[in-house]
């Protein structure tokens, strides 16, 4: 550990990033979180907190199953794995509950996935062919 993060707020970070729990290592929250950034332009992890406010872990909700949709000027995050069981309310989520891995890189409030140009390519291709 560095210097600066073995005592407080930064040492508590740093070592629930090490193990975000849920029954995740970092190392697969990493390769999912990049997946789907990567892949799909977006990524979402939800933060769990205490009730002071201490960062307790992260959870990963893979993006194919993230709806997101704004109310005024709040974003709204829903898991729709869980849309029709009761717990449907707790699997969503405003935007301070969240953390959004491309927010604001595009024009609209998700960013685009970067292969969405190459479907339009395929496409093109196959027209031509």
């Amino acid at each position: 550990m560095t210097a600066r993060a073995r005592s407080g707020r930064g040492g508590q970070l740093e070592g629930v990033l090490r193990r975000p729990g849920r029954g995740i290592s970092w190392q697969d929250l990493q390769r999912g979180t990049a997946r789907d950034k990567l892949i799909r332009g977006n990524a979402l992890w939800v933060v769990h907190a205490d009730s002071a406010g201490l960062v307790e872990g992260f959870e990963r909700v893979p993006w194919q199953y993230v709806n997101v949709t704004t109310i005024g000027d709040e974003a709204l995050y829903v898991d729709t794995r869980y849309s029709s069981s009761p717990s449907y309310r707790d699997r969503t989520w405003t935007a301070d509950k969240v953390i959004h891995f491309g927010l604001g890189e595009g024009d609209y409030f998700c960013a685009d996935s970067p292969i969405q140009s190459l479907s339009s390519t395929l496409a093109l291709f196959d027209a031509v062919y």
